[in-house]
C-alpha cells in the first residue's frame, strides 16, 4: 500500500531542522543528497524505502565517483585534499 502524507525526504529535514536544530547549511547538504537519492530511486523504479543495501552502496559509490574529495567512508579525504599532517591539526578535531 503507498505511503500517505509529506515524503519521508521532507518528514527528514524537518525532523533536522525542529528536534535536531541544525543548521540552514547542513539541512541543505542534507536536502541536496536526499535529492540525489530521490533521483537515483526514481531511475531504480522504486520508492527509496524499498531500495535494498547492495542499491544504496551502488548509490554511495556514485556519490565517490561525483566527488572524488569524500573518503571510502563518505568523509572528506583529507590526504586527497591535499592536507599533510605537518599542516597542523587535523580538521576534524
Amino acid at each position: 500500500m503507498p505511503r500517505k502524507g509529506p515524503p519521508l525526504t521532507k518528514l527528514f529535514l524537518s525532523y533536522l531542522n525542529i528536534e535536531k536544530g541544525l543548521s540552514r547549511n547542513t539541512i541543505a547538504n542534507y536536502a541536496n543528497d536526499l535529492a540525489r537519492l530521490t533521483h537515483f530511486a526514481y531511475q531504480a523504479h522504486k520508492p527509496i524505502e524499498q531500495l535494498q543495501a547492495g542499491e544504496l552502496r551502488q548509490f554511495i559509490a556514485q556519490l565517490h565517483h561525483v566527488d572524488p574529495g569524500l573518503g571510502w567512508n563518505g568523509f572528506p579525504d583529507y590526504g586527497r585534499l591535499g592536507a599533510r599532517p605537518t599542516d597542523g591539526p587535523h580538521p576534524l578535531g
